[in-house]
């Protein structure tokens, strides 16, 4: 059994942020050229973020919340899942 149970398909992680720690975070995976542990591959978490401010559009928002599922992804590890 995996950290989050023994589920197949994806645990679902709901953040809420404040509208500048997501603008942040955008900067954060823009920027950083830190690699996503789930490029290329399917992660077995799922992050979602709530935006409604002005500055990001929906494909922004969809970057950060990739960027976090690679941060949580990278700190759990592989080998919880």
């Amino acid at each position: 059994m995996g950290l989050f149970g023994d589920s197949d398909g994806s645990c679902a992680i709901n953040l809420s942020l404040p509208e500048r720690a997501v603008e942040r975070a955008h900067y954060e995976a823009t920027y950083s050229g830190r690699r996503q542990a789930s490029q290329g591959a399917e992660a077995p978490i799922s992050v979602s973020v709530q935006y409604e401010g002005d500055e990001l559009d929906d494909d922004d928002v969809a970057q950060v919340e990739d960027w976090l599922t690679g941060l949580l992804y990278d700190e759990i590890g592989s080998r919880h899942f």
